[in-house]
């Protein structure tokens, strides 16, 4: 599960930096930037966070990260909505993060 996470993330971050290179719309810009960060924080922290958690045997450290990325995943698409923008161009990715995320924490809560 944690895989999953990790490589639609990266897919996110891919994207969005490819968006950022492409001379986006003013409204993406800030968005863009927020979400860069997010991803940063999904793949420097949260997962690292659940990956060392559950080698470990901790399940509730791993709990934390997938709390995180799910809800960087949110912040993400909430920084579109925010602007005016109903379907944003990370849309499918955010809500597979979010959702993979979801099932990863349920998985997880199991173990406690």
């Amino acid at each position: 599960m944690v895989d999953a996470i990790k490589s639609k993330a990266n897919q996110a971050a891919i994207t969005i930096s490819k968006l950022r290179r492409s001379n986006p719309p003013a409204a993406w810009k800030d968005a863009l930037k927020n979400c860069a960060f997010s991803y940063k924080v999904i793949l420097t922290a949260s997962m690292p966070e659940a990956i060392e958690a559950l080698t470990k045997g901790d399940p509730k450290f791993a709990e934390d990260g997938m709390v995180g990325s799910s809800g960087e995943a949110q912040e993400c698409e909430n920084y579109f909505n925010g602007s005016g923008i109903k379907y944003t161009p990370l849309s499918k990715l955010n809500i597979a993060v979010h959702k993979l995320s979801d099932v990863g924490r349920a998985i997880v809560r199991n173990l406690l």
